[in-house]
């Protein structure tokens, strides 16, 4: 993980296989959301 890229992590299937990059924000139809608890 980079720290320059927050909420993206990488990933592999199989030890051999190509590195994926990962973003873990949180979007809804493409807008990304907040982690703020809507009242």
């Amino acid at each position: 993980m980079d720290s320059s890229k927050p909420g993206v992590v990488c990933c592999r299937k199989r030890p051999d296989s190509e590195v994926v990059e990962v973003d873990l924000c949180r979007q809804f139809d493409g807008v990304l959301t907040l982690q703020d608890k809507v009242t």
